[in-house]
């Protein structure tokens, strides 16, 4: 199935290595582009992409007023938000206001294309924040939250891999990074860690 993508980033270069990135999945046709919300809001509305992707501070308009517009205008795109700040207000309004995602911009290919087809399905992608015992805001990635979800079922990093199409050594850098954002040493630990910030472990 074909999916129009609309792109608004107010850097050139961002958009075109959006545009290069997703000409390579073979099924997404870029509908248009944009360097700044006012031109994006009305180009969205006139193109009626699948999806847009917003870039959350832009000129004129940013994304988050953007998508306010939109959904106030009764457009059906569906927006995933893009940004660089790992910002937990920025992440709520974009779901209050009707995003169906944000992903930061150094996400890879992979998150991407995988969150593309989940809006596309009818789900939705954002980071994940969590609030720890002294307060402080943990982000996991969508790819770090799929291994948490398998870690929980008892899968080893060879099952995990298999079941997400991807090498172990990928896993064992996700759960690297798993571990260091709650602080455990070990998998015990890291378990234990996970089931403190709420997840069904």
């Amino acid at each position: 199935m074909e999916v129009s993508i609309f792109i608004a980033d107010d850097h050139q270069l961002v958009i075109d290595g959006l545009k290069m990135l997703l000409a390579q999945a073979g099924h997404i046709n870029i509908s248009g582009e944009a360097i700044n919300g006012l031109i994006a809001e009305q180009q969205i509305i006139k193109l009626k992409p699948d999806i847009a992707l917003l870039d959350v501070r832009m000129p004129e308009k940013d994304g988050l007023k953007v998508l306010q517009s939109l959904q106030h205008k009764g457009c059906t795109t569906k927006c995933i938000m893009l940004s660089m700040h790992e910002d937990a207000r920025y992440i709520k309004d974009a779901e209050a206001f009707g995003a169906k995602g944000y992903l930061l911009k150094n996400v890879g290919k992979v998150v991407l294309l995988e969150a593309i087809s989940k809006v596309m399905k009818g789900g939705t992608c954002f980071h994940t924040i969590v609030q720890t015992e002294k307060n402080q805001t943990v982000f996991f990635t969508p790819r770090e939250k799929d291994v948490i979800g398998l870690l929980a079922k008892g899968h080893s990093t060879n099952e995990i891999a298999s079941l997400l199409f991807t090498s172990q050594e990928t896993i064992k850098v996700h759960r690297k990074h798993i571990r260091e954002k709650t602080g455990a040493t070990n998998s015990v630990e890291l378990l234990i860690k996970l089931k403190e910030l709420g997840f069904d472990v």
